[in-house]
């Protein structure tokens, strides 16, 4: 892809990741294994960006959206909600856990 028209602005994407998770910034989780998990309540969505090779592992990054408040997802209220995003967090994980180990079987 970075051979393609689509190299210059893959690298203008991946110079602002590097710049905004310096210390995250590892490529083979980047390109291939990243992966976006979603979940909704009533009142909120909380994406959880996850290594998908291991989901037990600390996020990413993190989204949480108000649907009460902002129902175009245009502000990002993780950072104001810490212990709802720990346990929505949690609920998240035990479902993915839970849909992985039906589909094991």
């Amino acid at each position: 892809m970075r051979e393609t028209y689509f190299g210059e602005l893959i690298e203008r994407v991946e110079n602002k990741i590097k710049k905004q998770f310096p210390k995250k910034w590892d490529r083979e989780l980047f390109e291939r294994h990243l992966m976006g998990y979603s979940m909704r309540t009533e009142q909120y969505r909380l994406i959880a960006w996850l290594d998908s090779r291991d989901i037990s592992k600390p996020a990413v990054y993190i989204e949480l959206y108000d649907h009460n408040n902002d129902q175009q997802e245009s502000k990002n209220i993780a950072v104001n909600k810490p212990e709802l995003v720990k346990r929505l967090l949690v609920e998240l994980k035990a479902s993915l856990t839970l849909k992985n180990n039906a589909a094991a079987i």
